[in-house]
């Protein structure tokens, strides 16, 4: 299986790989989840996008350090593993969390992103009262004290009754999910704020011309 090897822990990373020619696309998932989440897009897009999807540290089939981290790390994983790729500038997508790792990419890392879309984030993502509550409630009941609300949130009774294999799938996934780095992710969350740094994002030079 492919992994970047990195001092502290190692990303799981997937490609499919269209004509090389075409751009490179990566998917950034959200907390809690693995890269298989992009599934049903990586079926639609795969023609048209050199796609890179790839588990956060802690999460599917990567690992976590047992030290700390910040939001800054995150986003350095991912250049990290463009390096190695040798992928100079991609289109980035990104859901919640996988979000805010592309807007910190937005402002730090520029020249190495085309578009970013991101979906069910913020610069500033919930209060970090919340997510400090979260990250006790982790640490004294484990994960599986949050598979009920994550349900609700994640699935609307709807999509539950005509897809529960799908829903016992990711469900699965996020109770496997390292509690290291679930609560790392937490703490990532409740510190990050970007909100005097996101205008920065159409300010800064881009040398990128579209074909």
């Amino acid at each position: 299986m492919p992994y970047l090897v990195l001092p502290s822990h190692h990303l799981y990373f997937q490609v499919e790989t269209a004509a090389t020619d075409r751009p490179w696309l990566v998917f950034c998932n959200s907390l809690g989840t693995d890269l298989s989440m992009w599934d049903p897009q990586v079926e639609n897009l795969a023609r048209y996008f050199r796609i890179l999807r790839y588990d956060r540290r802690g999460h599917g089939l990567s690992t976590a350090p047992n030290t700390p981290f910040t939001l800054d790390d995150l986003g350095n994983d991912l250049l990290r593993l463009l390096d190695a790729l040798g992928i100079e500038r991609t289109h980035f997508c990104g859901l919640s969390i996988g979000g805010l790792v592309g807007q910190w990419l937005g402002i730090n890392a520029a020249t190495r992103i085309n578009k970013i879309v991101v979906a069910a984030t913020a610069p500033k993502i919930g209060i970090a009262e919340a997510w400090r509550e979260r990250v006790d409630l982790v640490r004294s009941q484990g994960l599986k004290a949050l598979v009920p609300g994550t349900r609700e949130r994640w699935f609307s009774p709807e999509f539950a009754a005509i897809a529960p294999i799908t829903v016992s799938h990711f469900l699965t996934v996020f109770e496997a999910t390292s509690l290291n780095a679930y609560v790392g992710c937490c703490i990532v969350l409740a510190d990050a704020d970007l909100r005097d740094q996101i205008a920065q994002i159409g300010l800064l030079p881009v040398s990128w011309t579209p074909s």
